[in-house]
């Protein structure tokens, strides 16, 4: 009698691990397919954040072009603020030495 329970116990284990195999190759399964997904969504990120990296480069080179361009226009204006400033002398004083001479 304890020879039948003996294997029946062990028929039972044996059964039981079984089982814990089967569920744990499903269980590896799935883990290996969300791996490869995993993997395909940070490759797919690391190309986004290339893309990325190359447009935030091309943008910090037209912003500081337009930033230059800026810049030389300001000074272009003050230039011009200059001249017109120089130029309304003179004409007023031409007036005032033609209304001097009337």
């Amino acid at each position: 009698m304890d020879t039948e329970r003996a294997i029946e116990f062990i028929i039972e284990q044996q059964a039981k691990f079984s089982a814990d195999i089967d569920i744990l190759k499903g269980t590896v399964a799935g883990t290996s397919q969300n791996l490869v997904q995993l993997a395909q969504i940070v490759s797919s990120l690391a190309n986004t954040v290339g893309k990325l990296e190359a447009e935030a480069e091309i943008n910090r080179i037209e912003i500081r072009e337009a930033i230059e361009i800026l810049i030389t226009s300001d000074e272009n204006m003050r230039s011009f603020a200059m001249d017109m400033a120089r130029i309304i002398k003179q004409h007023e004083a031409r007036i005032l030495q033609l209304e001097k001479s009337e």
